[in-house]
């Protein structure tokens, strides 16, 4: 289920509809946010990705649960930072600041098309180094499609170990380096296969590729997500 974090839910909302760029600017500054956040503000900024997950159409907790990993390492920051400070309050507003920033990502790919995303970027730098641009876009398109790819041969593998009986405990090492030799195998096959259909498509890296307008409301968009920065940078 770790794979659907990188998955856009191919809603039709009013996420959805943005440039992938005023959504880029605007993760940006929520990150930024969040970083220098302290206090309860951490409380009220994870209340709003919430809502606005949810008004997206995103299902922010199950895609959450879905990363066990990121739902330990929030335990661990609590309980380091409860050990250093024995302020149980700010310990977990701290592992919650983390769960926001992995929120925000996780809006952001919700409700991001990756072509889209690739082909705003190439139109964006094209002007400053021509063709290139969109060869450089092709390939964090290639790369970001491959993230689920990625989790989805890991889940695969690891329930057909279990199926088998097998386990990690017994001869740790040995089941480790057989268990990463495997996926690298797996995954460079399904890389081989992805690079002959695109191959037998006749996919360029350095085409020009139409991108979705900038209207008015991503420009309100970006402007108001680099406004908030400043606003809450000056108050901080």
């Amino acid at each position: 289920m770790a794979r659907l974090i990188f998955l856009p839910e191919n809603k039709d909302t009013y996420l959805s509809r943005r440039n992938p760029l005023a959504k880029l600017a605007a993760l940006i500054a929520a990150s930024i946010i969040i970083s220098v956040s302290s206090g309860l503000m951490t409380l009220w900024i994870a209340l709003f990705l919430a809502a606005v997950s949810y008004s997206a159409g995103i299902p922010l907790i199950r895609r959450l649960l879905s990363v066990p990993a990121i739902l330990i390492v929030a335990a661990l920051i609590a309980i380091t930072g409860y050990m250093s400070s024995s302020d149980a309050v700010l310990s977990l507003l701290e592992a919650l600041s983390f769960i926001s920033l992995f929120s925000a990502a996780i809006i952001f790919t919700g409700s991001t098309d990756t072509v889209d995303l690739a082909s705003s970027l190439g139109r964006l730098i094209a002007p400053a180094i021509g063709t290139r641009a969109y060869s450089l876009a092709s390939d964090a398109m290639l790369v970001i499609a491959l993230l689920p790819d990625i989790f989805l041969s890991s889940e695969e593998m690891l329930n057909a170990r279990k199926a088998r009986g097998g386990r990690f405990l017994a001869h740790p090492a040995a089941n480790l380096s057989e268990y990463a030799i495997s996926l690298m195998k797996r995954l460079l096959s399904r890389s081989a296969a992805l690079s002959d259909a695109l191959e037998a498509r006749s996919f360029s890296r350095s085409r020009e590729r139409s991108a979705p307008p900038f209207t008015a409301y991503d420009a309100i968009m970006a402007a108001g997500s680099v406004g908030a920065v400043v606003i809450w940078i000056s108050m901080s």
